[in-house]
């Protein structure tokens, strides 16, 4: 387990303290304090203390304690550090209770986590997009997501996701009865829906001519983070707290935050991800998803650039001789193709002879499709499987 400690040494004899070794030894369980020895002239000094079980894995010492993380909370890695952790379950309470926006006397208490975060599961994956899933006590699973970057096909995969874990509640011999609310929590880093300036929007299924909810068992919010720009010193609910540290978490000063950041969950959550930052070992699993990311949005960077360079081109083109016009495409075949073999050996490495020779014969809308679909892939039967 990682904790963040804050420590004020006082010497026991001041007098003495200059003959006092400049070495430090300390030594932390997740229950107590085992053993404890300093110097260093330490009469006020602040530390943070970065544990895994029973062995200190960093202490920075001396100057002004450093308590800004540096991690950006919507990343799926150091979201789910955070929120998927058994111990952290209220802090998670407490952000959903503000997303959900529950009356007081019905807030969420009690929650089970359904994929709690692993050492396993970081070390093995870096690819997969993390959620956190959960289960309240009136049953309801809500499932949270964050997501960086703007793909095709999201909402549509949010509904496969909803109905999938939907229909995961079903056992054989179930009644449809017992079927409970699913929830799923959008959080996103980009503009789902330009044409509207609201940064949470709640979606039901109802009917278009009356105000009739057809089932209050689906449920997707979404909170578009680059839409909130509620001046800090305007900060009233607990949701617009919530919204300014997943916009402004990584920049956030535990010791001189806000005035209108007063949820101590806040807080906590602040320490959490200071103390994922001072982990070397999770700290270079966050490098490796923010590079996973970095990728991503270049590919698809890329794509768009070739889509827009081949629809400038063939304005420009158009009514030149058929010859030219075949060389080019020629040429824009060969240019989609290298990027599509570049991508595909980044994301799930070498190819096969037979799986490569059926990429090769791809036409370049294909390629275009096939360039998008691999950012999900997460092994070759995917692309297999995309192939067939």
């Amino acid at each position: 387990m990682n904790l963040c400690f804050r420590v004020r040494f006082l010497p026991l004899n001041r007098d003495k303290s200059s003959a006092m070794s400049r070495n430090l030894l300390v030594a932390f369980t997740t229950e107590s304090v085992n053993s404890l020895c300093c110097s260093l002239n330490p009469w006020h000094e602040n530390f943070v203390l970065n544990t895994e079980g029973d062995f200190l894995l960093g202490v920075r010492q001396g100057g002004k304690r450093e308590m800004i993380s540096g991690i950006d909370p919507k990343v799926d890695f150091a979201f789910k550090r955070v929120f998927g952790n058994e111990h952290n379950l209220p802090i998670l309470a407490h952000l959903l209770n503000a997303v959900l926006k529950t009356s007081s006397g019905f807030e969420i208490i009690d929650l089970k986590l359904l994929n709690p975060y692993t050492q396993k599961e970081a070390a093995e994956d870096k690819l997969s997009i993390v959620d956190v899933r959960v289960r309240d006590s009136l049953g309801r699973q809500i499932d949270i997501e964050t997501q960086l970057i703007a793909k095709p096909g999201f909402s549509s995969r949010i509904l496969y996701y909803w109905s999938r874990l939907h229909l995961l509640q079903l056992k054989k011999s179930d009644h449809y009865l017992s079927l409970r609310p699913t929830i799923c929590i959008c959080i996103v880093n980009f503009k789902l829906f330009p044409d509207f300036e609201d940064y949470y929007m709640d979606f039901e299924l109802r009917a278009k001519s009356h105000d009739c909810v057809f089932s209050k068992d689906i449920e997707v919010i979404t909170l578009e983070v680059p839409k909130f720009t509620v001046p800090v010193t305007e900060i009233r609910t607990p949701l617009e707290q919530w919204m300014h540290f997943l916009r402004f978490g990584d920049k956030l000063d535990i010791d001189n935050l806000p005035k209108t950041i007063t949820s101590p969950e806040i807080h906590e959550a602040l320490e959490a991800l200071l103390v994922l930052s001072k982990d070397r070992l999770e700290r270079e699993r966050y490098e490796a998803r923010m590079r996973v990311l970095r990728d991503e949005h270049s590919a698809l960077a890329g794509t768009r650039q070739i889509a827009l360079a081949e629809g400038i081109e063939k304005g420009l083109e158009k009514g030149l001789e058929k010859g030219r016009k075949q060389g080019r495409q020629e040429g824009r075949q060969e240019e989609a193709l290298s990027l599509v073999l570049r991508l595909l050996k980044r994301r799930i490495g070498k190819l096969g002879a037979e799986t490569e020779s059926q990429v090769r014969v791809l036409n370049v809308e294909k390629l275009e499709v096939l360039s998008e679909a691999l950012l999900d892939f997460n092994s070759d039967d995917d692309l297999s499987k995309w192939l067939l």
